[in-house]
């Protein structure tokens, strides 16, 4: 483990708040970056690399200690529905290398978050064997660029989760997991998919 990672793990066990950036792919929408259908906002480290840039550096001189790479939706599965599936790796990586370059330039203490997501736009599901094996590369592609850990956005289905993590395990990275959760009927908290 890495000592950034190390030392930002120190402070919150003394109580102290670490912000993580906000909403990256909804902040590029709202300036504009076109939109790829059926991946969202997942091919903006292309298209407008510049403005990419300037969200995460805005986020950490807010205060962001963890940047998340603008990688909700490059998952294999999420641009073989948008047909960009040969952006793959070019996405991931120059998602990472964005965000680095932000970091650096801002403040290199900040930390590098790799963000994988088994979301899908068009509902089609990749099975749980593809999945893991579409996860593993993807995480693969974060630690040979240098994220210091990973973040599982949006889970919502306990068992696609589960996946997903075995996948990204392979990585040996820290790994952080961000549910996504509603009331129910009977006002429980519950992951989105019940």
């Amino acid at each position: 483990m890495n000592t950034k990672y190390l030392e930002l793990i120190k402070e919150m066990h003394l109580g102290k708040c670490i912000m993580i950036d906000g909403a990256t792919g909804t902040e590029l929408e709202r300036r504009g970056v076109p939109q790829i259908p059926n991946a969202w906002n997942g091919g903006g480290a292309l298209s407008h690399p510049e403005i990419l840039e300037e969200v995460h550096k805005e986020y950490i001189e807010l205060g962001a200690r963890i940047i998340i790479t603008n990688t909700f939706a490059t998952g294999k599965h999420t641009l073989k529905d948008a047909n960009q599936i040969h952006n793959f790796e070019k996405l991931n990586s120059q998602g990472v290398l964005i965000a680095k370059k932000a970091c650096k330039e801002v403040n290199k203490n900040s930390l590098i978050a790799g963000g994988i997501s088994y979301w899908t736009f068009t509902k089609n599901k990749p099975s749980m064997e593809i999945l893991r094996n579409n996860v593993k590369e993807q995480a693969l592609i974060f630690k040979n660029y240098g994220v210091n850990l990973l973040i599982l956005e949006m889970m919502e289905d306990i068992e696609r989760m589960m996946v997903t993590l075995e996948g990204a395990k392979n990585a040996n990275l820290p790994i952080w997991v961000g549910l996504s959760c509603k009331k129910n009927s009977s006002g429980k908290v519950v992951l989105l998919s019940g």
